[in-house]
């Protein structure tokens, strides 16, 4: 069998990550092509369109249960005014995933999942935050139906320290179907809450993971928020890619 297990290829092209962490010494690498695309402004009669293209997400077992995980994108912003499109280096990613618990051992596998958001896009054309955030989460999830079912579920808090941006707490619940050997069907429902004001956002994606080679797997989804605006959620988000193992 081509495949690697389910919880080999869990993550990516969902939002919602899961507990399970590389096995020690193995890499996996997501290169991709991202979409957000907002509700159209009732002022211009235009679409924001923001681009990651591509997104590169290199991810290491470290050791045991952990993992380490940077990630960065080449971004491109269409704003829906009638300013110019820009391109440039998007903000960088730094998250070690620290397994606390596996399903051998308890009834669910559960993982912390930190990250730093390192601000190396430009704020000034709007392909970066311009400060660093700090996000907090908490993944949990179990293999059913002799491993072929994967269900996980994720709770978090996000920091942003940038001017203007507010903090958030978020969750989401995903699962994972095998429908044949090596096509893998995947789904999401997130929420997230907005503080201070901010606009809540409630999504959901529906993608696939199709095994081409032992170590490549066609990943990809698509999907929107439920009540998207110009300011908040998207009317459109698509994911297609390429995972890498080695």
């Amino acid at each position: 069998m081509l495949a690697p297990s389910l919880a080999a290829l869990a993550g990516p092209p969902l939002i919602t990550d899961d507990p399970d962490t590389l096995p020690t010494g193995r890499f996996e690498l997501n290169t991709a092509y991202t979409l957000r695309l907002s509700a159209r402004d009732a002022e211009t009669g235009g679409r924001t369109w923001e681009h990651a293209a591509p997104l590169f997400d290199l991810n290491y077992g470290l050791s045991e249960g952990v993992q380490i995980k940077f990630e960065a994108p080449l971004a491109v912003l269409d704003p829906s005014g009638r300013e110019g499109a820009r391109a440039g280096l998007g903000d960088l990613s730094v998250a070690s995933k620290l397994r606390l618990v596996n399903e051998q051992e308890f009834p669910l596998s559960i993982s912390s999942y930190p990250a730093v958001g390192v601000p190396l896009g430009s704020r000034r054309r709007g392909l970066g935050a311009g400060s660093p955030s700090l996000t907090l989460p908490v993944e949990a999830g179990r293999h059913l139906l002799a491993d072929t079912l994967f269900v996980y579920a994720e709770v978090g808090y996000e920091r942003r320290f940038a001017r203007e941006e507010n903090d958030r707490w978020f969750t989401g619940l995903a699962a994972e179907y095998e429908v044949a050997e090596g096509l893998v069907l995947c789904g999401e429902v997130r929420r997230d809450f907005g503080l201070r004001g901010s606009p809540d956002d409630s999504l959901f994606n529906l993608g696939f993971k199709w095994t081409l080679s032992a170590s490549a797997t066609l990943i990809g989804s698509a999907g929107r928020s439920f009540d998207p605006s110009p300011d908040a959620g998207a009317a459109l988000r698509v994911y297609l890619g390429v995972q890498w193992s080695f």
